[in-house]
């Protein structure tokens, strides 16, 4: 190899790992949502320089930077287990990137597949394996920028395709002033007003929507606060965990609507209205003259158990119940258990969830109708809308980060509450044991959060909303059949012209006889 094609090359991996270092700062805590573009702009002209083998070698380089920032906090409970998730959610990025033709293929195909591979990929990302892992998405980083109204039409994958076709088009732009036919000039543009459209679109639906027309609901938010960073094999908190919500939440006013108390608040030894923290959240009910959602982590026997959200009320009944659907793989269950405990100390999780089935919706004893996710399921576009299908009038995200040392892990998740308040078109209202509580309005915009460790309570007023938007109508399927209807177009096969097969012809390698 020259020296010339050896610094080429080096350039190439320097700006995909670049590429990467850029995604990640894009997502909460960073959050400089601008840099995304930037990312795609340069990924999307390495990819055009390059055989296939190198742009999966690319794009995995590139991801891996990615995914090594933004999932740095798993490292906390596994090494290797970090290094291997990042791995195995880098190959989709690089699968994406070998997808797009590199030169001479016409620019337009190459737009088209650069955004159908990239979102195809975000879909299948995440959805496998073990129900996937969408907390890395290019769409959280995007929940405070100019981008995010388009969450209303499609959710986090039309965020994901029109960065993409940003990335695309600003790099075909930039490509076009040295190209001599100057196609680049064209198509850039093109791509550039369709995200134009689609922002201008998703503005419109993003209006703040009209109240239902009932009175407003006045809600109480608990955090217990707390020490971080302690999981639940190193340390058995559960008493002072309740007793602390329990202290917090006789500081609130009286006749609120509901009280929210965050995930795995209550730890009971039998079931919850049998046990003793129930009889104490019953009359605490009763004192305040309120309903209260409490998240409940409950026995169901040997090496089981179950993961809930209750609303419970001053007549001593459990008005509603929701289970939790979207488990955490290794953190609430063990896939394939029996084969993984051959290989690893399955201590920290030696129980599993048993996974609900059903809408995320509660009920208050008024008949107030709310969506709920538990935790993990508010990076899952899917688990918000279900709720809020069947007639939530405002969002609840009962959640626990308390395990975490960083900020990390809080910030995103209230990032993915504000994307879930943009597709839902509903008010979100956030509790955490250690924090963040936040109240996040229908718009995306987080009114108010507490600090991480204080024990403190949030009291608000929160408008019943019941519009329904795109999103909540229609979930993924239209961003996952537009985004493969541009990989398939990008991808038809065709007869090359002569320019083409030419061009082609002297990319390849010397000839056999010219090497020997």
């Amino acid at each position: 190899m020259t020296v010339s094609k050896a610094l080429s090359a080096l350039r190439a991996w320097c700006t995909a790992i670049v590429c990467g270092i850029a995604t990640a700062l894009s997502l909460p805590p960073w959050q400089q949502w601008w840099l995304a573009p930037i990312a795609l702009t340069l990924l999307w002209t390495l990819a055009g320089d390059h055989p296939a083998k190198t742009r999966f070698a690319l794009g995995l380089s590139a991801a891996f930077a990615h995914f090594a920032m933004s999932l740095w906090w798993m490292r906390e409970f596994s090494i290797p287990g970090f290094i291997g998730v990042v791995t195995m959610q880098s190959a989709f990025t690089g699968v994406a990137t070998m997808a797009v033709p590199a030169k001479p293929a016409p620019i337009h195909r190459r737009i088209l597949t650069f955004v159908g591979a990239f979102t195809v990929l975000e879909a299948l990302r995440m959805r496998v394996p073990f129900g996937g892992l969408p907390i890395g998405s290019l769409a959280l980083g995007q929940v405070s920028g100019p981008l995010a109204p388009i969450a209303s039409l499609g959710g986090a994958l039309a965020l994901v395709l029109t960065v993409t076709l940003i990335g695309s088009g600003l790099g075909a732009l930039v490509g076009g002033f040295s190209d001599k036919q100057g196609k680049g000039l064209i198509a850039g543009p093109v791509a550039l007003g369709l995200a134009a459209a689609a922002i201008f679109a998703g503005t419109l639906v993003w209006a703040e929507p009209s109240p239902a027309g009932a009175t407003p609901l006045r809600v109480g938010l608990v955090q217990g606060g707390g020490p971080r960073g302690f999981t639940a094999i190193e340390s058995d908190q559960a008493d002072e965990v309740f007793q602390r919500h329990y202290e917090a939440s006789k500081t609130l006013p009286l006749d609120l609507d509901l009280v929210v108390w965050p995930e795995n608040t209550v730890d009971p030894d039998v079931p919850l209205a049998q046990s003793t923290e129930g009889q104490l959240l019953f009359q605490l009910a009763s004192d305040l003259n309120t309903d209260i959602v409490v998240g409940v982590t409950e026995s169901a026997g040997e090496g089981r158990f179950t993961n809930y959200a209750a609303v419970v009320n001053g007549e001593r009944e459990i008005v509603s119940r929701y289970d939790k659907v979207q488990r955490v793989p290794f953190g609430e269950y063990v896939p394939l258990r029996s084969f993984v405990s051959r290989f690893a100390d399955l201590s920290a999780v030696s129980s599993d969830a048993i996974p609900g089935t059903e809408p995320g919706l509660l009920t208050s004893s008024d008949g107030t109708k709310f969506g709920v996710v538990i935790s993990y399921e508010v990076f899952f576009g899917a688990r918000g809308i279900s709720g809020i299908a069947e007639g939530g009038e405002v969002l609840l995200v009962p959640t626990n980060s308390a395990s975490y040392e960083t900020s990390q892990v809080p910030e995103l998740t209230l990032a993915a509450s504000q994307l879930q308040a943009v597709q839902t078109g509903r008010w979100v209202l956030q509790t955490s044991p250690t924090g963040y509580a936040a109240i996040v309005d229908s718009q995306g915009v987080v009114r108010t959060r507490t600090r991480l460790s204080d024990q403190t309570t949030i009291v608000t007023t929160v408008p019943r909303l019941t519009d329904s938007l795109p999103y909540v109508q229609f979930g993924d399927t239209l961003m996952i059949a537009l985004a493969g209807t541009l990989l398939a177009g990008g991808r038809i096969v065709r007869r090359p012209t002569k320019r083409e097969a030419a061009a082609s012809a002297a990319a390849e390698p010397a000839s056999a006889d010219a090497a020997s």
